[in-house]
């Protein structure tokens, strides 16, 4: 099974510092690159950068302890190594980054053994509704290599490391013409293409072939051909060198980034948790720790040890019997001690479950008799004081908005069954309006346990509805608008006011591909002027996927759509070709 998840030695913490290490072999030299840290909100800088011949190899060893690092990423051979992009949905990130994982396992070849494979999620530049899985693998070619002593090794390939040195730009290209081999990494608008090119022989075609590698894969993504190499190794886009220049320690100079640049784009591999299974190969098929249960196995059947565990077998078979039935014999002895015990106490029991019973017929249900009383009260009356005694009964004092809601009280109490003599003492007009009564009842011994109806039905007829009338329990006509789950409430107030709106936004939005049946609204050649270069990239996409999902279109419809697809993408072209985006 692959290996996957955030490698144990990369980056590596110290006390307070972190740092990760890389290691590049070319031309029978190793290009070595040590970025560290303060702390994980600092930025990387770039605390070694040297070239080691084999025989300084060891001196490693002392580079990691100084710096705390456990493990050096390797790049591998880029001759024997391929790469493959895949468009990854947009969606949890957890859920990509295993979904990338997976399709490690089932794009690439077989020939490529699953400790020399591994997918993740490339930083590039943004397309719509998806990322790029990005797929490498490492081939077994009988190679040999020298082993770092006293140092923990993981492997990536140089696609990996050019990727991270691109980030977010378009294309990048990486040239090693002492292995005829040629690395290409192009996003366009729609498609991203990753290419491990082997170029012919003969120092006179070199150049030549990969300047027309690079140019192939870039426009086959829809893109201008690049720069051609010249005698450079690593190139670039201006984007990408302006964000490696950021960083403490590297050289914004093609010499510098030809030298250790793939080295570089390792250690960034290391890391960034996002990537860091690009950078968690390994040159040999790990060791598996076996099951306990296994490894018991084989020490069992080891040596002369089968002998004696047919002995102990033995044994066993003879004594286990006698000790169930010793241990048999212990628990029935312990249980019969059980109830003769319970039986001393059976009478003490019945007469406990008597006086239980006896309470339960003779004390005064309150919480009961409480809901009694609430549902025999009619909506329109408030209780001030009630009291509820073995004694006296009951003793009720409230207000009720009219006189004839106390003579209904007194005969919903009636109806109940369980209070008797039920008599209103005083009734007299209030100030504010209604009237003030109190009332008695008696509640007869046993009869507070009697079932009783409820006078007023809630659940047919709420309170509300009963105070406020029939609309009180209307639900809500409008459901809440929730807003476009592209632009969020705050665009929708805009929208409210007329504000905000984008010269290319109308009632039915043509900026992405809508999966109606309806087109993408019509827009005047003022409207695309208006247009920055967003909107832009997204109105021609939208009018180009419409054409192609629907072949059966209408001829003035379809003519409509692809002369407005031509106008936006030129306008796009020259907003892109302007340095501008609005």
């Amino acid at each position: 099974m692959m290996q996957s998840g955030r490698p144990t030695s990369m980056p590596v913490r110290g006390e307070s510092r972190l740092a990760v290490a890389a290691l590049h072999e070319r031309a029978g030299a190793y290009r070595l690159v040590v970025l560290t840290r303060s702390h994980a909100e600092s930025p990387w800088q770039v605390a070694e950068a040297r070239v080691l011949s084999n025989s300084e190899l060891a001196s490693i060893k002392n580079v990691c302890e100084s710096h705390k690092i456990r493990s050096v990423v390797r790049v591998a051979p880029v001759a024997a190594c391929i790469c493959k992009t895949v468009d990854v949905p947009l969606g949890d990130p957890a859920q990509m980054a295993a979904a990338a994982g997976l399709l490690a396992e089932a794009e690439l070849p077989p020939s490529v053994p699953s400790h020399r494979r591994a997918g993740a999620l490339i930083p590039e530049v943004q397309r719509v509704g998806v990322r790029t899985g990005f797929l490498i693998g490492w081939l077994e070619r009988g190679e040999s290599f020298i082993s770092l002593e006293g140092v923990e090794e993981r492997w990536t390939t140089p696609a990996a490391a050019l990727a991270m040195l691109r980030g977010e730009a378009r294309v990048a290209a990486f040239a090693d013409s002492q292995s005829n081999a040629i690395v290409v990494l192009a996003t366009g608008h729609e498609r991203s293409v990753a290419r491990v090119i082997l170029a012919g022989e003969g120092e006179g075609s070199w150049a030549a072939a990969a300047n027309e590698a690079i140019a192939e894969t870039v426009q086959s993504v829809g893109l201008d051909a690049p720069p051609v190499i010249g005698d450079r190794r690593v190139v670039l886009e201006p984007a990408s060198r302006r964000r490696l220049a950021a960083i403490a320690g590297v050289r914004d100079e093609p010499g510098w980034l030809d030298e250790f640049g793939i080295a570089m784009g390792a250690a960034l591999l290391a890391s960034d948790h996002e990537v860091a299974a690009l950078a968690s190969l390994h040159a040999t098929e790990p060791e598996i720790e076996k099951p306990i249960i296994l490894q018991g196995a084989e020490w069992l059947t080891s040596g002369n040890r089968p002998m004696w565990v047919g002995v102990a077998a033995a044994v066993a078979m003879l004594l286990v019997p006698w000790g169930l039935a010793w241990a048999r014999n212990r628990l029935l002895s312990d249980r019969t001690a059980v109830l003769e015990e319970m039986k001393g106490t059976k009478g003490e029991i019945e007469k406990k479950a008597a006086l239980y019973a006896q309470l339960e017929v003779s004390r005064w249900p309150m919480t009961k008799l409480l809901a009694d009383l609430s549902g025999a009260t009619p909506v329109g009356i408030v209780a001030s004081d009630v009291r509820l005694s073995p004694e006296q009964g009951l003793a009720f004092q409230g207000t009720a908005e009219k006189a004839e809601l106390v003579s209904s009280f007194q005969a919903n109490l009636n109806k109940t069954k369980v209070f008797r003599n039920v008599k209103v003492n005083r009734v007299e007009s209030s100030s504010s309006g209604g009237v003030e009564f109190n009332l008695a009842a008696d509640i007869p011994a046993g009869q507070a346990h009697v079932p009783v109806t409820p006078a007023e039905d809630f659940a047919a007829k709420s309170l509300a509805v009963r105070l406020h009338g029939e609309e009180a329990g209307a639900p809500s006509a409008a459901a809440p608008d929730k807003g476009d789950s592209k632009t969020g409430p705050a665009r929708n107030g805009r929208r409210a006011r007329g504000e905000g709106r984008s010269p290319d936004e109308h009632e039915d939005s043509g900026t992405k591909p809508s999966s109606s049946d309806a087109p993408p609204p019509v827009v005047t050649d003022s409207d695309i002027e208006k247009m920055d270069l967003t909107t832009a990239n997204r109105s021609w996409i939208a009018r180009k996927v419409y054409v192609q999902k629907n072949p059966t279109l209408d001829a003035s419809v379809k003519q409509r759509l692809q002369e407005e697809e031509s106008k936006i993408r030129a306008h796009a072209d020259t907003l892109k070709n302007a340095g501008g985006g609005k």
